[in-house]
């Protein structure tokens, strides 16, 4: 039997993700399923960072495109920031590609889960 890119696409994710059924599923593979999925892997890996580094330079793009919001917000400590610095800011990235990734990037929400299903192969 052969690992499917999707499976692979499982298994690494499930990994990523450290849950312990995909460690086992990755102990289960023969020799020959775990060479081609240490290949698929190395893809998939490829894909998360190219996801992350879009998001980075969209996040430096939006900054760089709005300085008189930055230049308000970033000498407050975020504690003293109002509603309406919060909303001015989140407003910024609404519509943008990787919206959510940003958002809870800045609400500091674990989005290891949301990174993968942008990273994810397509079907």
């Amino acid at each position: 039997m052969s690992i499917t890119k999707q499976s692979a696409w499982t298994i690494f994710k499930g990994v990523s993700l450290r849950q312990a059924e995909a460690k086992q599923a990755l102990d289960l593979l023969t020799k020959d399923e775990f060479e081609a999925y240490e290949c698929l892997r190395e893809d998939f890996e490829f894909e998360v960072a190219k996801v992350g580094v879009e998001a980075q330079n969209e996040a430096v793009t939006i900054r760089e495109d709005n300085p008189v919001l930055m230049a308000e917000l970033e000498p407050l400590h975020p504690s003293r920031w109002t509603a309406d610095n919060y909303v001015a800011l989140v407003s910024l990235f609404k519509g943008s590609k990787y919206e959510l990734l940003h958002l809870s990037a800045m609400f500091r929400v674990n989005n290891a889960a949301l990174l993968l299903d942008l990273a994810a192969p397509q079907s």
